[in-house]
């Protein structure tokens, strides 16, 4: 399509728009343009003439094709600014890694008492609040998905190696006879694991049994008020003896050491200090009943 002016007008109006002269030309195999005529090439493309008149002023005008406005995103400064304030809001909650696996699978975990209704709450009625613009309760959550890798509570903890590779083996296992043979050697882990428990539980002469663990890292405080996940908690650790010997769970055989992050940290000479420290009270003990009256 080529654009161009009339050469010759009418002298005798004097309010006239400009025209324009417009020849269309279609290509050829040999690369060469062929000259039809309008209706030959509105058949040819299934554009109408309306259309081809719009793109030719527009052209001589811009020398620009025109851009298609139809369709595309149609997000406004005003949806840009509450997604905006929506990731600011999730960001100033406070957010914790798991410590019960070495490999970081970038996922960062809430505080168990918080859900994305309370969060979406909290944020609408700070936006009431201050007079500005709201969204519902699915772009929230559209947000909340997208743009973190968030959880709530605590991920699952001391998950037993073996059982969980024998489980992923079992669901992608195609052959029967295969998956049979890794079902029954889960089985037999698992009993050998009962076993296991069974023995510590078991009393003998002249035996003392002792487990110990790290136990779950607790928030301080430990408020359901929201006001609370926006504060600077402080991290309690503790680990904990107890002496399976005796057969029961009480005070006396029960024995807890705890210190604040601020205190110290979760090492191997933080642990290796508190079990020192049990095993002289163990030694201790042991002494005094071994001791007559």
């Amino acid at each position: 399509m080529s654009v161009s002016k009339v050469r010759r007008t009418d002298r005798r109006k004097t309010n006239r728009k400009e025209r324009i002269s417009i020849n269309y030309f279609i290509p050829t195999k040999e690369g060469d343009k062929y000259r039809v005529c309008l209706n030959a090439f509105s058949s040819i493309t299934s554009i109408k003439r309306k259309r081809l008149n719009i793109i030719a002023r527009n052209f001589k005008t811009t020398q620009l094709s025109p851009i298609e406005k139809r369709g595309g995103s149609r997000v406004s400064a005003k949806s840009e600014e509450i997604t905006k304030s929506i990731i600011d809001h999730i960001l100033a909650f406070k957010v914790k890694k798991s410590h019960h696996t070495r490999k970081d699978s970038n996922r960062s975990y809430l505080q168990p008492g918080l859900s994305v209704n309370i969060m979406y709450k909290v944020w609408k009625c700070d936006r009431i609040k201050n007079n500005k613009p709201i969204a519902s309760f699915s772009k929230y959550y559209n947000v909340f998905v997208s743009k973190f890798n968030l959880a709530f509570g605590h991920p699952r903890q001391d998950v037993c190696s073996y059982c969980t590779e024998m489980i992923t083996k079992i669901e992608k296992e195609f052959e029967q006879e295969k998956k049979e043979e890794i079902k029954t050697d889960l089985q037999i882990h698992k009993k050998k694991s009962k076993l296991f428990f069974m023995k510590m539980a078991e009393k003998k002469e002249k035996v003392v049994s002792v487990s110990f663990d790290m136990m779950q890292t607790q928030p301080l405080p430990k408020l359901s008020v929201t006001d609370v996940f926006y504060c600077r908690q402080v991290w309690l650790y503790n680990i904990t003896f107890v002496i399976n010997s005796e057969g029961v769970e009480n005070r006396n055989t029960c024995h807890t050491y705890t210190w604040l992050e601020i205190e110290s940290g979760k090492g191997p000479n933080e642990i290796c200090s508190a079990l020192i420290s049990f095993l002289s009270y163990l030694e201790d003990k042991i002494k005094q009943s071994m001791s007559p009256d």
